[in-house]
């Protein structure tokens, strides 16, 4: 049984600071999602937000959901969706979505009361 999968071989690690990252291909491109936290190196706005990172020329998408974290995303239909929480210990998972990665619009996902 072993022989028959496929053989994962670890080769580095993205960035050592970076936590929640997601490979996602939009529009024909391999990109990396990022959630970059307000103490990452490479940081200087002082709060969370997040990016993308298009894996082949390395261009970083402009920063949107500033103030969120956790963030993880996904493509479907022409669409980049994206999901984070807002300041930690907060009730609510909020949705953002791009057919561009540079324009967002959002809305609540997933509200629970307490």
């Amino acid at each position: 049984m072993a022989a028959s999968r496929p053989r994962i071989e670890k080769q580095g690690a993205i960035d050592c600071d970076m936590v929640e990252t997601t490979p996602v291909v939009f529009q024909g491109q391999l990109y990396r999602f990022e959630y970059v936290r307000p103490d990452y190196l490479g940081n200087s706005t002082g709060d969370s937000y997040f990016r993308f990172v298009e894996v082949e020329s390395g261009y970083l998408t402009p920063g949107f959901a500033t103030g969120f974290h956790l963030g993880s995303a996904h493509v479907q239909d022409n669409a980049v969706y994206v999901y984070g929480v807002e300041r930690w210990g907060r009730s609510e998972i909020r949705v953002f979505w791009s057919k561009d990665l540079e324009r967002w619009s959002d809305q609540p996902a997933l509200t629970l009361p307490g």
